[in-house]
């Protein structure tokens, strides 16, 4: 469970993210993009959360998710060509977070500098921007994004801390006391921002008139000295000479040629349409170990003595290839012999939350070869396959054998 929260939250922090670039979009839809975005990907993340709660990780499935989720877009008005654009970008951040493991979702990922950087950015492009009320839509944004960020960090943490004693009331405490504080600053900002920007107009102002006030007298004397380079006749002469070439001037034809009737738009939805089934195709090839494809069914390596006379030159040594359904009977069986004997593993725990509760050690390459037989495909090396089920039976002689 907590990995899954933790995949469903990173996977929403990348949404709102992406929903900064939607402000500026006009897409013709009953209310704007980024909020359109924003619930879209929301109920993405909720059902790919519900789903993989009780399935392991499944590309085929996450791709159903992502793009229903996204068809709801349609009634509010989003074209096809959106539909698609938002279904390949949430198929594949859904993939990227839902598809990794352990280390990567515990890794710091920056949310808060990057979204500041961008909100900044697109903040002063609104200032510049012709088109009102995208400010409202941008502090939106910001409100909602950061507030999410800090509750879904802090249940986070509340979930993998919960063994230790946390209680719930200290998350609502938590939550309450940054949001409130939050609140509270915003309100004395907005109080004294209006009159700090005059007082700061005012100060620049008078500042700028003190540094440029040398440079007033020369511009005097510019001014002096452009104007005393022509007399009236000549501006009257250029006057007239100006009247006469408007004059001339031909009328201008307003008669412009017809625009070529070309499909645009629907070779865009085809392109559009065909990334999203490579995406799909490619997700389902992708293992969970990112490691390179083993095309063959056993593995060769050779080993190399020191140069003697001996006869044998080499030793010629064969690894064959473990089916990783053997990985996972075997690990549903460990589980099960753990219940019988009320160790169990608890619903929100990942397997190394669960033996680092039980003091059961065990070994960095058997939590690689657990997580590859659950979340991928395929076979597995029996040099790893062997390990595995030896610190399996390690660990039901010592700790288990009393219990069963």
């Amino acid at each position: 469970m907590t990995q899954r929260l933790l995949s469903a939250s990173n996977y929403m922090l990348d949404a709102f993210l992406l929903s900064l670039f939607l402000v500026f979009i006009d897409a013709g839809t009953s209310m704007p993009l980024p909020f359109i975005w924003l619930s879209l990907n929301a109920l993405a993340a909720l059902l790919s959360f519900a789903a993989f709660l009780q399935i392991p990780y499944r590309s085929d499935v996450l791709a159903v998710l992502g793009a229903g989720s996204m068809s709801l877009a349609f009634f509010a008005g989003a074209s096809t060509i959106t539909f698609l654009l938002f279904s390949l970008a949430a198929i594949y951040r859904l993939h990227v977070h839902f598809s990794a493991g352990d280390e990567e979702l515990d890794s710091d990922n920056r949310f808060l500098i990057k979204f500041i950087l961008l909100f900044v950015t697109v903040l002063s492009i609104s200032l510049i921007n012709p088109n009102a009320g995208k400010s409202g839509i941008l502090y939106a944004i910001a409100i909602i994004a950061v507030s999410f960020y800090v509750v879904s960090r802090l249940l986070h943490h509340y979930i993998k801390a919960r063994n230790e004693g946390a209680l719930l009331h200290q998350l609502l405490l938590s939550v309450l006391g940054i949001l409130g504080l939050s609140a509270v600053g915003g309100v004395l900002v907005y109080g004294i921002a209006e009159d700090t920007r005059y007082a700061l107009g005012a100060l620049l102002g008078r500042l700028a008139s003190i540094l440029f006030w040398p440079l007033a007298v020369l511009m005097d004397k510019l001014v002096e000295f452009l104007n005393g380079l022509s007399n009236e006749e000549q501006k009257q002469q250029t006057s007239e000479n100006m009247n006469m070439t408007e004059g001339n001037d031909p009328p201008s034809s307003d008669i412009t040629p017809a625009a070529a009737d070309f499909p645009f738009e629907l070779i865009l939805i085809a392109i559009l349409l065909f990334l999203l089934f490579f995406l799909v195709l490619r997700l389902r090839k992708v293992k969970i170990d990112k490691a390179e494809k083993r095309k063959a069914t056993t593995i060769k390596i050779e080993r190399f003595t020191a140069p003697s006379s001996s006869p044998f030159a080499k030793e010629e040594i064969l690894y064959t290839m473990v089916d990783s359904d053997v990985v996972r009977k075997a690990f549903l069986d460990f589980e099960r012999t753990a219940e019988r004997g009320d160790k169990g593993r608890k619903s929100h725990e990942t397997v190394r939350e669960w033996l680092k509760r039980m003091g059961w050690t065990a070994t960095e390459q058997f939590y690689e070869t657990y997580e590859f037989a659950r979340y991928g495909n395929g076979e597995i090396p029996e040099t790893k396959v062997l390990p595995f089920l030896e610190e399996i039976k390690k660990i039901k002689e010592k700790y288990l054998k009393l219990n069963v």
